[in-house]
């Protein structure tokens, strides 16, 4: 046993597989919420702008999509039959891997919220009105505060999956017989959009017929330039029925990037990267608190109207996120050990 199991034990070659790729599916979402562009209008046109749409919109449109995935592969993994007693004990455990950190996060949120509306004449959107507290508004913004999002914006994939573990044994229906799956194919070709559950059911169908999850070489390796061409095309044109389209790239990414890390996993598995590992859900959870805020000041000092301005605020936005995020989970693990594990869902 090497001196840095303790940090975030795997079990075999597939655990640090699935923990590692979850760390790059979180650095992905750290990417799409240090984009800058939203704050732009109008495209700009420079290379700046096609490069920060690129790496923070077109490439990473995989990431939320492959967590859906992975949720319904490792929901439904080792599962020999569905059933109540199985159903109540997967919602005994999602209780503290995601509706508390789900709470607990909002309730944080909601407290920064309050204190923005209050002293930095923020927006309320209903949540104060005539300087009193609507309860209703209150209780709602756990779920939708504004825009459909919850008080933690980020944790609307939380709040989604939540839903779809509620409802799983719609999808052990459809995974009961292997062409269940094409049950989708009509869905997605219309356009019909699902929130993510389409995803969360092929997660549940890999775990039933597919649960090694293996590709040889030249298959993952022409599955991620599948991946990469159809973001590559998406940045210069419109792409017809971009549900099944997309769906298919975020597949292709799955298997393409599973494969890529698990060929080279004794390369990749080092304390530092199973420190990183264990400090997934803490940056996730965390940087979505002042995102806004690190891009922002970003945007003022280096300008928009230049493609290195676009590009320096891009990539140190995304840095200082990463940086301030993990710095600070390594500070709450040692002093606030019991607090920094309900937080993270008990990872």
């Amino acid at each position: 046993m090497t001196s840095y199991d303790s940090i975030i034990p795997c079990k075999n070659k597939q655990d640090f597989t699935i923990n590692f790729f979850k760390l790059l599916l979180i650095l992905g979402v750290v990417s799409i919420h240090s984009n800058v562009l939203v704050e732009i209008d109008k495209p700009v046109d420079n290379a700046g702008y096609m490069v920060v749409d690129f790496l923070a919109s077109k490439l990473t449109f995989i990431c939320v999509p492959c967590f859906f995935i992975l949720s319904g592969y490792l929901f439904f993994n080792n599962i020999t039959r569905f059933n109540m007693q199985v159903y109540k004990k997967k919602l005994r455990s999602r209780f503290y891997s995601l509706l508390l950190p789900y709470f607990l996060w909002n309730l944080i949120a909601l407290a920064l919220t309050i204190v923005k509306v209050l002293f930095f004449n923020y927006p309320s959107h209903g949540l104060i009105e005539n300087g009193h507290l609507s309860l209703l508004k209150l209780f709602e913004g756990f779920v939708d505060y504004t825009d459909g999002y919850p008080y933690a914006f980020a944790f609307w994939f939380i709040r989604n999956l939540i839903v779809f573990v509620i409802t799983s044994p719609i999808v052990a229906l459809v995974i009961r017989k292997r062409w269940g799956i094409i049950l989708l194919i009509p869905l997605l070709l219309l356009d019909i959009n699902l929130h993510g559950f389409e995803y969360f059911i092929m997660g549940g169908w890999f775990a039933a017929y597919y649960k090694e999850l293996k590709v040889d070489g030249v298959s993952a390796v022409s599955s991620i330039a599948i991946w990469i061409g159809v973001a590559v095309l998406s940045e210069f044109i419109e792409l017809d029925y971009w549900l099944a389209v997309k769906f298919v790239a975020v597949i292709c990414a799955f298997l393409g990037l599973l494969n890529l890390i698990r060929t080279h996993r004794y390369r990749l598995d080092n304390i530092y990267s199973r420190t990183l590992i264990a400090s997934t859900f803490f940056i996730y959870a965390f940087h979505q608190l002042y995102c806004t805020v690190i891009r922002k000041s970003f945007e003022n000092l280096f300008g928009l109207e230049s493609s290195s301005g676009i590009i320096l605020s891009y990539i140190l936005s995304f840095l200082v996120l990463v940086g301030i995020s993990f710095t600070l989970w390594l500070i709450c693990r040692r002093l606030f050990p019991t607090a920094t594990r309900l937080l993270g869902g008990n990872r």
